[in-house]
């Protein structure tokens, strides 16, 4: 009987490696967020690729209390794949003490598949979450029990884990107030908590504390003292100026009372309107935030003292910048544009009995300003291989017979706005034109103020 067992076991085991091995089934598992919160899911992307002839149902479990398993089964069609999201969802009580790796298995409903897959899982621990050395209370100090005052806490993230559902807890003798918060993985932010006082609160030294929780579990606590000021009469006065692209306001604290008075001054700019604008005093502080920039200016105030704050954005500069670019892109363009356009045309070819070629060519020449052109030099060259010129339009060219065949120049006096003028001539080669020739471009000179330009024409080619 001792014998028979181990045999059993043996041919089992063997059994379910050969039904893995003959279904032809893939499954992949990736983390998609595995380091959490004692609260939160953690996620994995599942790839099952169904290989078989049929359709099949996989379900998958968890052997143990601390997780539940969501979904609990999936159903794959034959021939296909799915990708799907599989989550851990953490069961009560939220311990943060759970094992490392979690074994899950993925059977098929016909236990034709079955395996076991060991995901890694990280739960932070409580006392890890909010960083204790970089969590800060900020009080005014003193605080004016006449006006609303502003109390932040700061929060970080340490962890490469989203924590949603912080709950902050900020409480003294006069006031408990409460926030959610969510902390993006390595996230710091600063909550702003207003409080109003009633005024005939008595001035001194009082606890105030913040205390972060989740579920129920303490993260962080860190306390200060609150000091209520006596009542220092302190007048504020705001000056808005503005003018053609400048915006300029005057902000003037007057202290009348007779003891110090610690005032904070908040202005708010865009990214654009941070770029041109400057402040007298520079500002204690300047926060990024999403609707822009947050200046804040931290004023002591004596008795009788006064204390004006200039807030200037100033466009005209770039506005100017901007005029002298255009006018210089103006200028630069004027200079250089070419008031006369010169296209030359091959109008005809005929092929000779000798085997010569006569060729007939048109240039024509535009003006194409607003203002007359005068004193214009249209000028062609005619190659080695081109007997002289004839048959000239209305014009008759000069010949000049230079080194590199004969040139030709037209002289015009007056070319009006958008006239054009069509000069044309007929050469005859002295050779048989074989394949494909170029003829050179025509040129056209002119003067525009004191400086000499010129255009060339396309070149022509010459197919035999």
């Amino acid at each position: 009987m001792k014998k028979i067992l181990p045999l059993t076991l043996i041919l089992l085991l063997l059994n379910i490696y050969f039904i893995n091995a003959v279904t032809d089934v893939d499954i992949k598992i990736v983390p998609i967020k595995n380091t959490v919160a004692p609260i939160q899911n953690a996620t994995y992307s599942v790839s099952i690729v169904n290989n078989e002839n049929r359709d099949m149902v996989f379900g998958f479990r968890y052997f143990g209390v601390d997780w539940r398993v969501n979904p609990e089964k999936v159903t794959i069609p034959a021939f296909s794949n799915k990708n799907l999201v599989l989550s851990l969802v953490p069961q009560p009580p939220f311990i943060d003490d759970k094992p490392k790796v979690v074994r899950i298995k993925i059977t098929s409903l016909d236990q034709a598949y079955s395996n076991d897959f060991f995901l890694d899982v990280f739960v932070l621990k409580y006392k890890e979450i909010v960083d204790q050395s970089d969590a800060n209370l900020i009080v005014p100090d003193p605080i004016d029990p006449r006006k609303p005052t502003v109390i932040n806490v700061r929060l970080s993230n340490t962890k490469d884990a989203s924590l949603d559902g912080l709950n902050v807890k900020l409480e003294s003798p006069f006031f408990v107030q409460k926030k959610i918060v969510s902390l993006g993985p390595s996230e710091t932010t600063t909550l702003d908590f207003k409080i109003e006082l009633k005024e005939d609160t008595e001035f001194g030294a009082y606890p105030i504390s913040a205390t972060v929780t989740l579920e129920n579990r303490l993260l962080a606590n860190f306390s200060k003292q609150m000091k209520i000021g006596s009542y220092p009469n302190v007048i504020e006065k705001q000056s808005p100026k503005s003018g053609f692209l400048l915006n300029v306001i005057e902000i003037t604290k007057n202290n009348e009372g007779n003891i110090i008075s610690y005032e904070v001054v908040t202005k708010r700019l865009t990214s654009f309107e941070k770029l041109f604008t400057k402040t007298t005093p520079k500002p204690t502080s300047i926060e990024k935030t999403e609707s822009g920039y947050l200046y804040r200016w931290n004023l002591q105030l004596g008795p009788g003292e006064t204390k004006t704050i200039v807030v200037e954005t100033n466009y005209r500069v770039f506005f100017a910048i901007v005029v002298i670019l255009v006018i210089l892109a103006i200028v630069v363009y004027l200079m250089t544009k070419r008031d006369i356009a010169i296209r030359k045309r091959l109008v005809s070819i005929k092929k000779e009995a000798d085997g010569t070629s006569t060729i007939k060519i048109s240039i024509v020449l535009k003006n194409k300003g607003f203002n007359k052109i005068h004193n214009v030099k249209v000028m062609d060259r005619v190659p080695k291989i081109v007997e002289i010129p004839h048959e000239f339009g209305t014009a008759h060219p000069k010949i000049l017979d230079t080194s590199q065949g004969m040139q030709l120049i037209w002289e015009v006096v007056t070319l009006n706005p958008q006239e054009e003028r069509i000069f044309s001539y007929k050469a005859k080669s002295r050779l048989q034109i074989i394949g494909k020739a170029t003829i050179p471009s025509a040129v056209a000179k002119y003067l525009k103020g004191n400086r000499s330009l010129t255009v060339s024409s396309n070149p022509e080619q010459l197919f035999s």
